[in-house]
C-alpha cells in the first residue's frame, strides 16, 4: 500500500467508532459471556445453582483501534468470526470510499433533471478523465483490502448509464418506487410477447397501444395527481423527445415544465407561438425558436465538439441567416442569366465564409458543410475543404 493510501485508510479513527457500533450488535453473545466471565472467575457453581449476576456493558474501547490491522487482531481475540469481520471492514472501505467517489461527482442534488438532455444528464460518463479517476478509486479500494483481509476484492466498475432509469423515479418513496418498477416490467414482458407473436403486421399498433393504455391506467391508479406528473415528466415518450429537442434551449426546470404543459394541453386554433411567448417572453421565445432550427442545432453541437461556446454558435447561425436572406432576391431574380446568379450567389458564400472564420475554426466549418448545416445550398465553397 502506498504511504498516501496506508494514511488515508489508517488516519480515520472515527470511523472505527463507527464500524465498532454495527459490529457490536451483532455480538449480543460476546458481550454476555465477557460479563459473565468476569463475574465467576475461580468461582466453582453447580449447575442450576447460579446466583443473579449483574451484567457489564461491553466497552467497545476495548477492541476498536485507530489502526486497521490492530482492530482487526481485536475483533480475532474477542472470537468474531472471520466472515463477520470481512462484512464489517469491506462496509467501512465501501463507505470511506463512497466519500471519495462522491468527490469525483462534483455538485450532486440528488435529483433527476428531467428536464436536461441526456447528453448533459451523463457527460461525466462521456469523460474519459473522469473514468480513469473511477478506475484508480476501484484499484485503490481493491488494494486497501489486499493490504488489511488479503483478499482479492473484485469489483465491477460503475456504469453511469445503468442507473438513469431508476434515477428517473427518485421522487418517489420506496415501496412506491418498487411498485412502479414491478409494473413497468410487467408491461415490458407483455409488449415483447405481443411483439413476438404477432403475424399480422397491421394489428401490432393496435395490440401494443392497448397494453400502453392499460399499463398507463394502473400507474394512474397507484401515484397521487401530483406523482403522475412527475412520472410523465420523466418516462413519457413526449418529455423525452422534448428534453432532446431543448438541448440547446437548455431551459430551466420551470421553463421545461411550462414549455411540456403548453405542448400537452394545446387545443386545435390555439397557438402555440403565443402560448410560449406568454410564459418566456419575448427574447426568450426567440432563442426557443432558433434552438428548434436543424442547422443552429448543429452549429450548437459542432461548436461544443471544437471547444467553442454557445455565443460562437450564435454567430455562426446569424451569418448563416443573414447570407440565405441575401441570396433568396438572388434566386428568384429570374432576369439574371446563369452566370451572373452563380457570381452573385459565390460572392454571398465568400463573404459569409470569411465572416465565419473569425468565429469557427475551419474545421469546424466543413464539418457544418459536411452536414448540411452551412452554405452549399447557396454555392460551394471557394476554399479547399481542407487546409
Amino acid at each position: 500500500m502506498s504511504p498516501q493510501l496506508k494514511s488515508f485508510v489508517l488516519g480515520l479513527a472515527a470511523g472505527a467508532l463507527v464500524v465498532g457500533m454495527f459490529a457490536w450488535r451483532l455480538f449480543p453473545r460476546v458481550q454476555q459471556s465477557a460479563a459473565v466471565q468476569q463475574t465467576h472467575s475461580g468461582t466453582n457453581i453447580p449447575d442450576g445453582h447460579a446466583p443473579a449476576v449483574s451484567i457489564q456493558p461491553f466497552d467497545w474501547r476495548f477492541v476498536e483501534s485507530e489502526d486497521y490491522r490492530k482492530y482487526i487482531a481485536n475483533l480475532r481475540a474477542f472470537g468474531c468470526p472471520e466472515q463477520t469481520i470481512r462484512d464489517i471492514i469491506i462496509a467501512d472501505v465501501n463507505k470511506l470510499f463512497e466519500d471519495r467517489r462522491q468527490s469525483l461527482m462534483g455538485e450532486n442534488t440528488n435529483r433527476y433533471a428531467y428536464w436536461k438532455s441526456w447528453a448533459k444528464r451523463n457527460a461525466l460518463a462521456m469523460d474519459e478523465g473522469w473514468l480513469k479517476q473511477q478506475q484508480q478509486l476501484a484499484r485503490d479500494k481493491q488494494a486497501v483490502l489486499k493490504e488489511l483481509l488479503g483478499i482479492d476484492w473484485e469489483e465491477k466498475p460503475e456504469q453511469p448509464f445503468e442507473l438513469e432509469w431508476d434515477k428517473q423515479l427518485d421522487f418517489l418513496d420506496p415501496k412506491k418506487r418498487t411498485a412502479v418498477l414491478e409494473l413497468e416490467q410487467q408491461h415490458a414482458a407483455r409488449r415483447m410477447k405481443a411483439v413476438w407473436g404477432m403475424r399480422d403486421g397491421n394489428a401490432a399498433p393496435r395490440k401494443l397501444d392497448e397494453l400502453k393504455k392499460e399499463h398507463d391506467t394502473s400507474v394512474a391508479a397507484l401515484l397521487t395527481p401530483e406523482e403522475l406528473e412527475a412520472y410523465q415528466l420523466r418516462r413519457s415518450p413526449d418529455a423525452v423527445r422534448m428534453s432532446s429537442e431543448l438541448e440547446t434551449f437548455d431551459p430551466t426546470e420551470q421553463e421545461f415544465l411550462e414549455i411540456y404543459k403548453i405542448r400537452s394541453q394545446l387545443q386545435a386554433g390555439t397557438s402555440l407561438e403565443e402560448r410560449l411567448k406568454g410564459v418566456l417572453g419575448d427574447a426568450r421565445y426567440a432563442e426557443y425558436a432558433r434552438s428548434q432550427d436543424s442547422g443552429y442545432q448543429a452549429a450548437y453541437r459542432i461548436a461544443e465538439e471544437n471547444g467553442l461556446n454557445r455565443e460562437a454558435a450564435n454567430k455562426i447561425f446569424e451569418i448563416k441567416k443573414a447570407a440565405e436572406a441575401q441570396a433568396t432576391p438572388v434566386l428568384q431574380d429570374y432576369r439574371l442569366s446563369r452566370d451572373e446568379r452563380s457570381a452573385a450567389l459565390s460572392a454571398i458564400r465568400a463573404e459569409a465564409d470569411r465572416a465565419a472564420h473569425a468565429v469557427f475554426t475551419h474545421d469546424a466549418i466543413i464539418a457544418l458543410e459536411d452536414q448540411g448545416a452551412w452554405l452549399g445550398k447557396i454555392a460551394p465553397p471557394a476554399t479547399p475543404a481542407r487546409q
